[in-house]
């Protein structure tokens, strides 16, 4: 996780995120205006590891940092191990129905939505396996309109980067978030 200088920030964790089973993070909490915070998160979730763990430990994962709260705003990123459609692969994988299902029933109470780059960000099988997953009231910068946004940049891994960059909180929000625009790299 990158963060641009200057902006206050903290590690977070507790003991329930800790003792996932196959689901890992790194999480960074920011503190903005108004008693609002947001959560920063890496995530990595092993392929070919059971599948309904990461439907249930995303869930734990949401609910442990209670995004449901209006006051708690989040971006999460990282390799999923999820193959699907939806987002860009040419098949899927028990994880991707698993994500697609979790979306289906959280996205609305965690305010999600899903993200992928615009070119495979495992490039060895052209694979979209990267994947974002937000807050929908964040305005991220994007490529165009589509599900498949967010720019790769070449990276010394297997995987390409993927950079998420917060142009600014929602503006139809009532409370003011940050004083000057962010620039979260």
């Amino acid at each position: 996780i990158l963060i641009k200088h200057g902006i206050k920030y903290s590690s977070f964790t507790n003991n329930t995120i800790n003792k996932f089973e196959f689901l890992e993070t790194c999480i960074v909490k920011i503190p903005l205006l108004s008693n609002k915070i947001l959560f920063v998160i890496s995530a990595y979730f092993p392929s070919g590891k059971n599948c309904n763990k990461l439907k249930s430990e995303l869930f734990q994962l949401f609910q442990s940092l209670k995004l449901e709260n209006l006051n708690h705003y989040y971006i999460l990123a990282g390799d999923l191990n999820c193959k699907h459609s939806d987002w860009g692969n040419s098949t899927f994988n028990p994880q991707g129905n698993k994500l697609k299902d979790w979306f289906a029933c959280y996205e609305i109470m965690f305010r999600s939505r899903l993200l992928a780059s615009n070119f495979p960000s495992y490039p060895r099988c052209g694979s979209y396996l990267d994947l974002c997953i937000s807050d929908s009231r964040l305005i991220i910068q994007k490529m165009n309109n589509t599900v498949n946004c967010l720019e790769t940049l070449d990276y010394d891994s297997d995987h390409n980067a993927i950079k998420i960059q917060i142009i600014k909180m929602d503006s139809d929000h009532p409370l003011t978030l940050f004083r000057e625009t962010p620039n979260l790299k």
